[in-house]
């Protein structure tokens, strides 16, 4: 009888170490995954922060896009813990068309799991984002209706007369651009593909391509009109574009191409325009 009830009480000291590891185990995976889950908000955050500065956005606006991207409300009110956030350049003026600006963000991330945050009560996450400004200097605006530095026509007399085409959200993996043989002529916008999330934008394109020029007119959403010109270099599946207006620049991409269209493909974007040959 005594050895029974031994037994049974060795029984139930076990259960209950075991049920106290297990919740330990769950509580652990819950607060890692919470805290997994944040950092991949973060690095949306960043993204978003960036391409509202590369649309001519204030140092202001900048922020609370990164701020509303923390909060499943949209209210910046309700980001949990204090945010830090980076803009460079800093000086809005210095954010011209075809220039690259980062992003920066610093999230001291509450743990919102009980127990667990009492042995890691918050997280520092970090998450930048490079992208290149496609608009001219904010606020600045020529009689023209064309804005700023990079709205200048100067570089080319395109007529951006082709559609609206809105950005559509992609998972899986990017498609691998093979190359080809790239037909002079002009083409327009058919189709933007993002890996990283959609701007929920519309983006207007047309470009020629001649003797190893590439010329190009923009607009985002309803914005001014931005006209480039580079010369264009396509070797293998890569195409590399030394800008030369409105401002010097490089560009690396990759590139598929038939008879009756082009790919392109940023890696620093995550992002794939089709253009159809007119």
């Amino acid at each position: 009888m005594l050895a029974t009830r031994r037994r049974r009480g060795q029984a139930l000291i076990e259960t209950t170490m075991v049920s106290g590891f297990l919740v330990i185990l769950v509580l652990g995976i819950i607060g890692l995954g919470s805290i997994l889950q944040a950092s991949v908000k973060l690095q949306s955050a960043a993204r978003e922060g960036a391409r509202v500065a590369t649309m001519g956005g204030t140092n202001l606006d900048v922020r609370d896009a990164v701020l509303k991207n923390l909060t499943r409300s949209g209210n910046v009110a309700d980001v949990r813990g204090p945010v830090a956030i980076g803009i460079n350049p800093a000086e809005e003026s210095a954010r011209v068309f075809n220039t690259d600006v980062t992003v920066e963000v610093w999230w001291r991330y509450p743990i919102p799991v009980a127990l667990f945050n009492l042995l890691v009560k918050e997280r520092e996450l970090y998450a930048w984002k490079t992208m290149i400004v496609t608009v001219g200097d904010p606020g600045t605006n020529d009689d023209d209706g064309t804005g700023g530095t990079g709205g200048s026509s100067a570089c080319n007399a395109l007529v951006n007369d082709g559609a609206d085409i809105p950005e559509v959200a992609q998972t899986g993996t990017p498609p691998t651009m093979t190359g080809g043989s790239v037909t002079d002529g002009t083409y327009v916008l058919t189709s933007r593909k993002d890996w990283q999330g959609s701007c929920g934008c519309t983006t207007r394109q047309k470009i020629t391509v001649s003797g190893g020029k590439i010329q190009l007119v923009t607009r985002t959403d309803s914005k001014p009109d931005q006209h480039m010109s580079a010369t264009a270099t396509f070797a293998s599946n890569k195409l590399s574009l030394a800008v030369d207006c409105p401002t010097a620049a490089k560009q690396e991409h990759t590139y598929t191409a038939t008879a009756t269209e082009l790919q392109i493909f940023s890696a620093s974007d995550q992002a794939l325009s089709v253009y159809t040959k007119k």
